[in-house]
């Protein structure tokens, strides 16, 4: 993938608090995309940590001291924990890359699972500054690798995986500009790509859900964390302007090919959603409305239970309207709202000899 491209994925996942984790095969410049992309950012500083050469949690979230407390003139002797070293200070704007984090032992990973966790990362007592963000890198779960499997949902659902495959320009335009590669080097390796440039093993980021494509289905079935930073990739994908093939990419690295695929396809063809001023204006503007869309529907219940609170909804002139909507909606997204309606229910600051009049001119509609 091209270097832009890695680059506006990790943009999009820190804008909707997701920690991006670059997947490739050993050698591929992981931890060098990273660099670069720190920089493209705008992160003062880079730091790499590297689970594989922890030996133990306390070197990674600090280790453990006394702090005592007098209270009443009783001594109290308490545990506390020294910042690790690594940590940025307040005010620091840093990158931090947990390189290769599935390449070490388990007790490792669960010291790091806070720290991974974008919304409010954290590594022991403390938190990360709130300029810092994180990304990690991993190779793959292939044969090829001594690394722990990390098919934990808990864990996978707050990452977003993105394939890292090297690619000759990126190479060539990368080595130029940075000057770690010579010239000879890379004019070698252009002249001689079919023998001398590879492309590493195959391998897709859906192996970290599950080893078919029912497992990945289930992963984003059964994650609640993973609907919501679909949603938020999604959403931010659109408002920061990103290409929808990058938003798909973004989307595969949370739940998969099956659920990105279905969800893309269904989130292109959704229509606008309907509004009550629509609804109030023709009845046109619900003619091919979806019913089974409860979200949209909850929303336009709202606003009308809001109108209604507010006396701002014209009873004899909007009624109608509003009356054949609701004869479509599913009785059992209704029954709260008419129970509101009819006086039922009463909701604080509601002047109750407005609604009688609303559902008496319901009551008048043949539609319902």
């Amino acid at each position: 993938m091209d270097i832009k491209n890695v680059a506006e994925l990790v943009r999009l996942s820190i804008a909707s608090k997701v920690t991006p984790a670059l997947v490739g095969t050993s050698g591929v410049g992981k931890t060098s995309i990273c660099k670069q992309i720190a920089n493209e950012l705008g992160f003062e500083k880079t730091i790499v940590l590297r689970p594989s050469l922890v030996a133990d949690v306390g070197d990674l979230v600090g280790l453990p001291d006394f702090e005592v407390e007098i209270n009443n003139g009783i001594e109290t002797k308490r545990t506390t924990f020294n910042a690790p070293d690594w940590l940025p200070r307040e005010g620091e704007k840093a990158l931090i890359v947990i390189d290769e984090i599935n390449r070490t032992q388990k007790d490792i990973i669960m010291a790091m699972f806070d720290l991974i966790e974008a919304d409010h990362p954290k590594i022991g007592t403390y938190y990360l500054p709130k300029d810092c963000k994180v990304v990690a890198t991993l190779n793959p779960p292939t044969d090829n690798y001594t690394v722990l499997d990390i098919k934990d949902s808990a864990f996978t659902s707050r990452l977003c995986f993105i394939k890292v495959v090297p690619n000759l320009d990126t190479v060539t335009n990368w080595g130029r500009e940075s000057g770690e590669v010579s010239n000879v080097m890379l004019d070698f390796l252009n002249k001689n790509a079919a023998t001398f440039f590879g492309y590493g093993e195959d391998f897709e980021v859906d192996e970290f859900f599950g080893s078919d494509e029912s497992e990945q289905a289930n992963h984003f079935k059964n994650n609640n964390r993973s609907k919501k930073k679909v949603s938020d990739l999604y959403t931010n994908g659109k408002a920061l302007g990103i290409s929808d093939g990058i938003i798909t990419e973004a989307i595969r690295g949370i739940a998969g090919k099956t659920a990105a695929a279905a969800f893309m396809d269904f989130a292109e063809n959704y229509s606008d959603e309907r509004t009550l001023a629509a609804i109030k204006k023709s009845k046109k503007s619900f003619k091919n409305f979806d019913f089974n869309r409860l979200a949209n529907i909850a929303k336009i219940l709202g606003d009308l239970k809001h109108e209604l609170k507010t006396g701002k909804f014209n009873v004899e002139k909007h009624t109608g309207n509003v009356a054949e909507f609701l004869n479509n909606v599913p009785l059992d997204t209704l029954k709260g709202f008419f129970l509101f309606a009819t006086g039922g229910t009463v909701d604080e600051g509601v002047d109750e000899k407005y609604l009688p009049s609303f559902a008496d001119k319901l009551a008048e509609n043949d539609k319902l």
